[in-house]
């Protein structure tokens, strides 16, 4: 299975999703921090990365104004992120387990 070697890599959790497609055509979901904050439209640092990084990212990109029910998290709980870590592989078609 593929396993990025930083998964501060990314500044946040919700976009600390990758998907690797393997030489036999499996896909490998790597979400370092789960998935908890993608569906609950959450954005809050990764542990690594400086806050105003984000903030900047967050007005930036005005995902706030794109979704309007998303939630900027700043200080990150490291309990409630890692309980919830992801990685499976899935042989010809796409399946989230949370």
């Amino acid at each position: 299975m593929y396993r990025p070697t930083m998964p501060s890599y990314w500044p946040e959790t919700a976009t600390s999703i990758a998907i690797h497609i393997d030489p036999s055509n499996n896909l490998d979901l790597i979400a370092p921090y789960g998935l908890n904050d993608f569906f609950n439209l959450i954005i809050r640092p990764t542990p690594e990365f400086n806050t105003e990084i984000v903030e900047k990212r967050l007005v930036d990109k005005r995902w706030q104004t794109e979704w309007e029910k998303l939630e900027y998290i700043k200080n990150i709980s490291m309990v409630s992120v890692l309980n919830f870590k992801v990685g499976c592989r899935v042989p010809g078609y796409f399946l989230f387990l949370l």
